[in-house]
């Protein structure tokens, strides 16, 4: 389809009113890049306008048609080397308020594009939609490569280290595995997932048990291995991944054997939906194993002295903690979105499709997801359960974008993050300017806060406020569920470690979050309130 690239508005060049020393030709101001500003026209003549913003008055040649005392709403274009403004149509309220019941509504843009590729056979089209639906799903790329090979490090590690111990304590672990599959089939994860789980217990126990009761004693050793992959086909049909290390200590017998062991957790995690949360239970499941317990079974006291007993119960929870550890590494890898796609999170929508079609970068606005929605809306041979789908996402991405203007006019960055793993959320990105009044000088200080308000299916709504100033960061928390409260609580100490390194001064928790559409309906609102997160 061919896009009607929208018109460029007039624009305003400012002259300087009262110029800085960086330069002469240079207006002093504190608008940023693409804010949206009000302003009046306080006079005219000979092509330029006398602005009236925020209490200051400066010149501005245009060609507009404009008139005194009329009102208008300008976004800044440009700061460098000279001030640009355009005028911003007025009007963006009457589009946003009949969208903004859609926030209430969690998006699903993961589960709607993934069934919108399944029904389209246009190959070129097909693997954007899988891409895009696998990112708002949450779900990334299985690890490959080195990336696998740093996944499986704890286990590598924890195998190495058995290698150092006498063959009847390995053989007793090996007797402890084996109850894995039984006790996790008792516990109380949901029926499918118990199943599948089990199953994938058994055939990686199965392996982690022939590897304990073949390994012979030596010396204790922790290679570091880059691997590549290399498909293999088993008798079964299915393709495990194949870690060839490169350095020459390393046995390839034993890469090949915590291979296997990874195989059947990568090939039954890429079969599972819901990837991430599946990890999660079994990860969850291994740092609950009541390993006394299992061991307790398996080891009646007059089968071994206390000193094997203790050396196995040790060695038992290390390698329970080696595999939870490779299983979270797997999990955080495809549940976080990496900064990087947070950082081009409004690009791939297309929050920014209009001002790519201004610029003149038409492909880049065509591969955005706004861009290939349009072309399935206008599609005749798509099913119309795609064009009806492609509507409808455009109207949830109409509102991303009219949030996105309308808090621009306050200086405010909207970044939307509409993932399914998430009921509702979005990001609010703001800098602030605080002057400070010294010895007959002022000096400008600065200072940026980010607040997240979410709404997850678990925790429920959370509202996260942090504030970056002069190298120190105030953190609030705020929870709507009383047991949230307590489990952020539980997880401070964790928390103040995590965030030593940016300088955390303050970090308080408390019950008073508020729903994140109704937080950003204040926001948008006259006399909206602002929250100080250092109290």
């Amino acid at each position: 389809m061919e896009y009607i690239v929208p018109v460029q508005p007039a624009t305003f060049s400012v002259s300087p009113v009262t110029p800085i020393q960086k330069s002469a030709d240079a207006v002093q101001h504190s608008l940023q890049l693409y804010q949206i500003v009000q302003a009046t026209i306080a006079d005219k003549g000979d092509g330029r306008v006398l602005l009236d913003m925020r209490g200051q008055q400066m010149w501005a040649q245009t060609k507009a048609e404009v008139q005194t005392g009329q009102q208008l709403n300008l976004q800044v274009v440009s700061t460098e080397p000279r001030l640009q403004l355009q005028i911003v149509p007025k009007g963006a309220e009457k589009h946003l308020l009949p969208l903004m019941h859609l926030f209430g509504a969690q998006p699903q843009l993961g589960t709607k594009l993934q069934q919108m590729s399944q029904a389209l056979d246009a190959k070129a089209t097909q693997p954007q939609l899988e891409q895009l639906a696998n990112q708002f799903l949450g779900q990334r790329p299985l690890p490959l490569g080195a990336e696998l090979a740093q996944a499986a490090k704890p286990l590598h590690e924890a195998l190495a280290h058995l290698q150092t111990t006498s063959q009847n304590v390995r053989a007793a672990l090996s007797s402890f595995l084996q109850q894995i599959p039984a006790e996790l089939t008792r516990s109380g994860i949901g029926g499918d997932t118990a199943a599948a789980s089990a199953q994938m217990f058994t055939r990686m126990t199965g392996v982690l048990t022939d590897i304990l009761q073949s390994l012979p004693p030596a010396p204790q050793i922790t290679p570091q291995i880059t691997p590549q992959i290399t498909p293999q086909i088993t008798p079964q049909g299915t393709p495990p991944f194949s870690l060839i290390p490169a350095d020459a200590p390393v046995d390839p017998n034993r890469a090949a054997q915590l291979e296997q062991i990874m195989a059947p957790l990568l090939q039954t995690s890429s079969g599972q939906k819901p990837t991430v949360q599946f990890l999660q239970q079994v990860r969850t499941f291994l740092e609950q194993l009541p390993i006394s317990d299992l061991q307790a079974k398996i080891l009646p006291p007059e089968t071994t002295t206390e000193q094997a007993r203790n050396q196995i119960q040790f060695l038992s929870a290390a390698l329970m903690q080696a595999l939870s550890q490779t299983i979270g590494a797997i999990q955080q890898q495809m549940a976080t979105p990496p900064p990087r796609e947070l950082a081009l999170l409004a690009q791939v929508l297309g929050l920014n499709f209009e001002d790519r079609l201004l610029k003149g970068e038409v492909e880049t606005a065509r591969n955005s997801l706004k861009g290939i929605l349009l072309q399935l809306q206008n599609q005749e041979d798509a099913p119309a359960q795609v064009r009806q789908n492609s509507s409808n996402l455009l109207q949830q991405l109409e509102l991303f974008q009219l949030c996105r203007a309308r808090l621009a006019e306050d200086g405010i960055l909207f970044l939307p993050l509409p993932f399914d793993f998430l009921q509702q959320g979005y990001a609010l990105i703001e800098e602030h300017d605080h002057d400070k009044q010294g010895d007959a000088e002022t000096s400008a200080r600065r200072s940026l806060s980010v607040t997240l308000n979410l709404a997850l299916e678990h925790l429920g709504t959370m509202n996260i406020n942090m504030l970056f100033e002069t190298g120190n960061l105030f953190v609030r928390i705020s929870c709507a569920k009383p047991e949230t409260v307590v489990l952020v609580e539980h997880s401070r100490q964790e928390l103040n470690s995590l965030l030593q390194p940016f300088g955390l001064q303050r970090l308080n928790v408390d019950a008073k979050a508020q729903d994140p559409a109704a937080a950003l309906l204040e926001r948008m609102s006259p006399g909206k309130s602002m929250l100080n997160v250092k109290a």
